[in-house]
């Protein structure tokens, strides 16, 4: 019996390891030039506050689970929240950590990968939607919904994938005409 026992436990761990997310060491750095300048931003400083995550996963560190499953070193909020402030003192806002008149948070609402083929090259596409809102005070001033797409070829990889969705992630944001009528 104890034997029986012992095959199941190896066989269920030996399964479940074979499902577990590939780790990927994430590193981000936003070097794209979206042309909006935040220098003079009229309506107070601005931080960028906690991004929540609002996704049924086991880690934080998800990045997705689907194609078998991807997880970064760090928490997915860390890094959208990262790549947003980036963003925004790339347009060279002065972001501060106290007493902001405004503040922008979040929460990462949806995660999701698959492979597309397109001229008979694989490529894995990414998106990442985060409901992001501007209050000023107590009172919600802005919100919308992020749509970070990256695409990567296969032989790129998630990280590729993963870095072309925060691109694409800060564009939304700062390219969003109604966030600039509120905070320029």
């Amino acid at each position: 019996m104890r034997l029986k026992l012992f095959f199941t436990a190896l066989i269920t761990l030996t399964t479940l390891s074979s499902f577990a997310a590939e780790e990927i060491s994430f590193s981000y750095t936003y070097e794209g030039n979206h042309g909006v300048d935040f220098s003079n931003m009229r309506n107070g400083p601005l931080s960028v506050g906690e991004i929540s995550d609002g996704r049924s996963v086991e880690s934080p560190n998800t990045i997705t689970d689907n194609l078998g499953g991807y997880a970064a070193d760090k928490a997915l909020t860390e890094i959208v929240k990262d790549a947003l402030a980036q963003g925004l003192t790339k347009g060279g806002a002065a972001l501060v950590d106290a007493d902001a008149a405004l503040t922008l948070r979040g929460s990462i609402v949806a995660s999701e990968a698959e492979i597309i083929e397109s001229n008979g090259l694989e490529s894995i596409r990414l998106t990442i939607r985060t409901s992001i809102e501007l209050t000023n005070g107590s009172r919600t001033i802005w919100n919308t919904v992020l749509f970070g797409r990256g695409t990567a070829t296969v032989d790129e990889g998630m990280e590729q994938a993963l870095k072309n969705a925060m691109d694409r992630t800060i564009s939304s944001l700062v390219r969003d005409t109604y966030f600039q009528i509120e905070v320029l």
